[in-house]
């Protein structure tokens, strides 16, 4: 289990590849952690290698009608992101994400919590 908080209106979800994990431990810095961030991943989600790509999917703050969050898929074909058990694709653009939805990217399924309003 994982947790990461979305600091920025942009958080970008995928699987920290070869070269991120490399320079992360050249640097002094560990292996890249789960749920964490290293260059432009914001949320690293592990997993196999190859189970998706560095910039398979990216959360939003952007308040609509229906909600303040969007997930959009950002990668290719091969990458698979779902949004509630629906597969969701790059060129569909963003759907809304709201609390409790569950989400997958690649091989990684997780709980979109929003915190409690004071």
């Amino acid at each position: 289990m994982f947790c990461t908080v979305l600091q920025t209106a942009v958080c970008h979800i995928g699987r920290a590849g070869p070269y991120l994990e490399a320079a992360s431990v050249a640097l002094g810095l560990g292996p890249v952690e789960l749920g964490g961030s290293a260059g432009e991943l914001e949320c690293n989600i592990g997993g196999m290698p190859h189970s998706c790509s560095e910039s398979a999917a990216r959360i939003v703050f952007y308040p609509t009608a229906s909600s303040e969050y969007q997930l959009q898929a950002t990668g290719g074909v091969d990458d698979i992101v779902t949004l509630n058990g629906r597969r969701i694709l790059a060129d569909a653009g963003p759907y809304p994400l709201r609390d409790q939805d569950v989400c997958s990217v690649g091989t990684r399924v997780f709980l979109f919590l929003l915190a409690p309003r004071s």
